[in-house]
């Protein structure tokens, strides 16, 4: 990348980056609705399967809490990233709560 367009880029970041670290958490929550959890079996009822098809429940809160991605294995095992520090990385390592799931 030309030096310019390096420099032009790092300006943009610096002025796009907020100003301290207690302004960080508004960018992340603005536009974003607030809404109470379902239950399972509320959230069950929303769902709308093609005739044939069911729903089963396999894990709800409080053993599952902010999952990232799924995964079904070759054993029919469901493994789910659990991500509950994020988008801001633990400050202290002892203390992260990220985990994978089987």
């Amino acid at each position: 990348m030309k030096p310019q367009r390096l420099s032009l880029l790092l300006l943009l970041l610096a002025l796009a980056a907020p100003a301290s670290a207690a302004e960080a958490p508004k960018l992340f929550t603005e536009g974003v609705r607030t809404a109470d959890p379902l239950s399972p079996e509320e959230q069950r009822l929303k769902f709308h399967l093609p005739d044939g098809f069911k729903i089963q429940l396999v894990a709800a809160e409080p053993d599952l809490r902010k999952p990232m991605n799924m995964a079904f294995d070759s054993a029919g095992r469901l493994w789910v990233t659990e991500s509950r520090e994020y988008p801001f990385a633990a400050t202290n390592a002892a203390l992260a709560r990220d985990t994978i799931r089987i």
